[in-house]
């Protein structure tokens, strides 16, 4: 069961995201938005392991980099949706890959400004 969205005074952002430029534009961003400190997963966690990252980190949402390995990302996804908030990041204009990811359970989608190749990605 999808637990129900904090207010705002209560966000505690986790953001999982190999790509060390987009993790510090994305950072910075949060800390401009007065959220010190905010915890980052260079590599994404094993299957299996997403809760207890963000129980590690208390965190009720997740920013993830959906294009360093797309497929892993969508299952990660699916693992995280019912516990915290999830902001799927992406740098290209797939609309394949925003429409599989969304029916998986993050609230919110966001392209990035700049363009970037994707890793491994296969349809279906």
């Amino acid at each position: 069961m999808t637990q129900p969205l904090p207010s705002d005074a209560h966000w505690k952002p986790l953001v999982v995201c190999p790509d060390d430029d987009l993790a510090r534009r994305l950072v910075s961003a949060l800390a401009a938005l007065g959220f010190a400190e905010v915890p980052r997963l260079a590599e994404y966690p094993a299957l299996g392991a997403m809760a207890a990252a963000a129980a590690r980190h208390q965190a009720n949402i997740c920013f993830l980099d959906m294009c360093a390995d797309q497929e892993h990302a969508l299952l990660l996804v699916s693992e995280s949706a019912p516990t915290m908030a999830d902001v799927s990041l992406n740098p290209q204009n797939d609309a394949e890959m925003m429409l599989r990811a969304l029916r998986r359970g993050p609230r919110t989608f966001s392209l990035t400004p700049q363009p970037r190749k994707c890793g491994p990605f296969s349809t279906g």
